[in-house]
């Protein structure tokens, strides 16, 4: 259904200031640091506004999806820094009055997606597309190297920042298990992906209403490759 967010909305010191785009279980805003004041002496300080971030908001939901969704969320904060894995800022619940519980992911703005890019301009030229391949392998490696696999890499997540790409909506991530590594493998539960760019053997249970197989690594590679 429609999102009871709109811009001038202010959400847990972000306010937003502008709808960007809508995905199956979310909506994306353009938002800022809430302004505020503070005394000091005889001055009211107001302190400068923090750069612009997406705000992506998803539900309502269930409280067992919320909190997987934070847990994963939040897990991928750990990648704050590295040059192709989109910037993590927060994450938290919000409660609506009349419409539930959602959960808000606060992340870098980029210029656009993979997606909006190709739509835009049409085909990538060899040297776009030397780069686009660089930078999503290495953002893929940095996340498999740390035991994450994203689990929906696809063009509307591959945001470009500038000058390079970065993997982006960790909604679907998984983490593998500790227990599974201990026993020597690099499994993890199946959480979810589109299936145009899942494996066949994930399409093929998604689309007959099967439970799908536990995921690999080699899933985001599969993807990579599409």
């Amino acid at each position: 259904g429609e999102m009871p967010f709109g811009p001038g909305d202010e959400i847990n010191d972000w306010t937003i200031v502008s709808h960007l785009a809508d995905g199956n279980r979310a909506a994306v805003y353009r938002a800022v640091k809430t302004a505020g004041s503070v005394a000091s002496g005889a001055w009211r300080v107001t302190p400068l506004a923090a750069p612009e971030v997406a705000l992506k908001i998803t539900g309502p939901l269930a409280p067992d999806d919320r909190a997987r969704l934070l847990r994963e969320y939040l897990t991928a904060k750990r990648f704050t820094g590295h040059a192709n894995v989109v910037q993590v800022l927060d994450a938290f619940e919000v409660e609506h009055d009349e419409h539930g519980a959602y959960v808000v992911l606060v992340q870098e703005l980029g210029d656009e997606s993979l997606d909006d890019r190709v739509r835009r301009s049409g085909a990538l030229s060899r040297s776009e597309l030397t780069r686009l391949i660089a930078d999503l392998a290495t953002g893929m490696a940095a996340l498999h190297e740390a035991n994450f696999i994203h689990s929906d890499l696809k063009p509307p997540n591959l945001l470009w920042f500038g000058h390079r790409w970065k993997l982006a909506d960790f909604g679907t991530s998984v983490e593998i298990d500790p227990r599974s590594l201990a026993e020597g493998q690099t499994v993890t539960t199946f959480s979810g992906g589109t299936a145009w760019y899942c494996t066949p053997e994930h399409a093929a249970a998604l689309n007959a209403g099967r439970r799908p197989p536990p995921v690999r690594r080699d899933a985001d590679v599969w993807a990579f490759g599409v």
